[in-house]
């Protein structure tokens, strides 16, 4: 192998130790593990201030104002470059950090033809990460059937999805933004910010969306833990019984109710 390829590895031997993985870096714990992306925030921060100078420290990543419209004039080639190629960063970082997912997502929309005040919301979200620093998820050792309601000592494994959605609260296009964060028995696995594709007329509507999209997902990693492990149970949650009655009246029976916002989804 060596003779043709160039081979590295890495290994976890004791607490404190690290190996990088798929633009991640694994850092083992005494109990458990701590996955924190690999595209530091000192990188972010240094590419974007090196550009556009220095970012004033923040305590949230954004307001309700980046959804607001955009009438401010064009950044020059130059920036607008410079401006792709941070977000191109933080689309690294965002998949491991859930605070900093849905404003790296609504900055993303406007890599096409970034704008002035796209920048300044951009500042703001570098000055949150600057004041947050580099935070990972942390892993315990997982106990079969543990979750929300159950306290583990299962034959199974439980797969929890949790969805949830804003309704047109974009003042652009009006189109909701759907939210899922998937945990296997306690544990963090995925989490989504997607703008959805139709214009929702009700909250109900867009909750509804939501619920179909994270179940989507909730079924693909379902299929890819059963293939690695044992059988797994599938709970899906929602604060949206209206949304809930209409997943019903699609023709989807629930095999049981855990609440009245829980449905389980192994069927």
């Amino acid at each position: 192998m060596t003779s043709k390829f160039n081979v590295s590895h890495n290994e976890l031997k004791g607490d404190g130790t690290e190996i990088s993985f798929l633009k991640r870096r694994l850092v083992k714990l005494s109990d458990g593990l701590l996955i924190v992306p690999g595209t530091t925030v000192e990188k972010v921060v240094a590419y974007f201030e090196c550009f556009f100078g220095p970012a004033r420290t923040q305590k949230i990543p954004c307001d309700s104002s980046i959804q607001n419209e955009d009438e401010s004039r064009p950044l020059t080639i130059g920036d607008s470059k410079s401006y792709r190629s941070v977000i191109g960063l933080l689309l690294c970082v965002a998949r491991d950090r859930v605070d900093v997912m849905f404003a790296v997502k609504e900055l993303s929309f406007c890599m096409p033809s970034p704008t002035l005040l796209a920048l300044q919301r951009l500042r703001k979200l570098i000055g949150y990460l600057k004041s947050s620093g580099n935070t990972g998820m942390k892993l315990s050792i997982p106990v079969f059937g543990s979750g929300k309601n159950r306290k583990g000592a299962e034959t199974f494994w439980l797969l929890e999805t949790y969805t949830d959605a804003d309704w047109s609260a974009n003042k652009r296009h009006r189109r909701s933004t759907s939210c899922a964060v998937h945990m296997v028995n306690g544990n963090f696995a995925f989490a989504s910010s997607r703008t959805q594709r139709v214009v929702s007329l009700s909250s109900a509507e867009s909750a509804l969306h939501s619920m179909v999209s994270g179940c989507s997902d909730a079924i693909f990693i379902k299929r890819c833990l059963e293939f690695l492990s044992c059988s797994i149970v599938t709970q899906q949650w929602t604060d949206n019984s209206a949304a809930t009655s209409q997943f019903l009246a699609s023709g989807f029976v629930p095999t049981f109710a855990v609440t009245p916002s829980c449905w389980n989804l192994t069927h």
